[in-house]
Formats: C-alpha cells, sequence, structure tokens
C-alpha cells in the first residue's frame, strides 16, 4: 500500500479556498466539516487547469446568488496539498479521494456526505499535515500518531 502525504491548509469558505487555488492541477479539497461535505480532487482525470475548470466563474455566482451570501456561513473549506510524492499519478490522486471519502464516511456517516463514494478504499494511506486539519482528518492523524508512540 503506497503513503500518500497531505499539507492541509484550512479557509473560512470555500470561496477563499477558489481564489487561493483555483489553478493548481494536483489538489485535494474539502468543502466542509461535519455536515452537507463535499470531498474532491484535481487531477485525478488527468487535467491540468485545476478548480478553475470544474467549478467555473458563472458557477460561483450562481452559488452565492442562490444563498444571497458572497460567503458561507460556517462551513469552512480545506486545500490538500501533496508532499509524497510531490507529483502524483491521475491513480494515485484518485485512490487518495476515495480513502478520504471513505474516512468521512467511517467518521462522520453517510447522511453528511455530498458526494457518491463510489472506489475501492484501502490503496492508500494517507498521512495528513498542518495546523488545522479536517476534523475528521485529525482524529485519524492522532490515532496514527499515539499507535506509532509519537506525540503532536
Amino acid at each position: 500500500m503506497q503513503e500518500v502525504v497531505l499539507q492541509w491548509t484550512r479557509y473560512p469558505n470555500f470561496f477563499d479556498l477558489y481564489a487561493k487555488h483555483k489553478n493548481d492541477p494536483k489538489l485535494m479539497y474539502i468543502i466542509g466539516e461535519n455536515h452537507h461535505c463535499y470531498i474532491g480532487s484535481v487531477g485525478s482525470k488527468g487535467g491540468t487547469d485545476g478548480l478553475a475548470q470544474r467549478y467555473q466563474k458563472q458557477y460561483i455566482d450562481r452559488a452565492r446568488a442562490i444563498f444571497g451570501a458572497d460567503k458561507p456561513q460556517n462551513q469552512p473549506a480545506y486545500a490538500g496539498h501533496f508532499l509524497s510524492p510531490s507529483d502524483p499519478t491521475p491513480e494515485l490522486i484518485k485512490h487518495a479521494e476515495e480513502s478520504i471519502q471513505n474516512l468521512f464516511l467511517n467518521k462522520v456517516g453517510k447522511s453528511a456526505a455530498l458526494f457518491t463514494f463510489r472506489g475501492a478504499a484501502g490503496q492508500v494511506s494517507i498521512k495528513s499535515q498542518g495546523q488545522d486539519l479536517p476534523p475528521f482528518l485529525a482524529q485519524e492523524s492522532e490515532r496514527q500518531s499515539s499507535a506509532v508512540g509519537i506525540r503532536n
């Protein structure tokens, strides 16, 4: 099983994450923490246009109109950059997304997910780093650290 190390950064909302990372060609992202959550990736299908391709400006503008706000309230977003391997293949990105989705489903539950889990989790092992991890990944990171005797 291959290990994937991701460096996570928390943003107050998806619009801030999008502004910062819309052109990143390889990225994991999480919208939400414990309700109405979406977990996705950029680069798992070989594309290079980042979030700007998937979430074109007109769709972002429509979301603002639908919710009547420029910024979502109490719905943070997270960007996960690949540290190891630093240049993952599309297949590895797909497997990382599946593993993170599986962790979410096991820790938080299917009722909180706005994604359809299609994968076979277990192809990769995920290690998460960062100051402010998504809660379900922070729990997993603490569990992994205590299993090998490391304190965060």
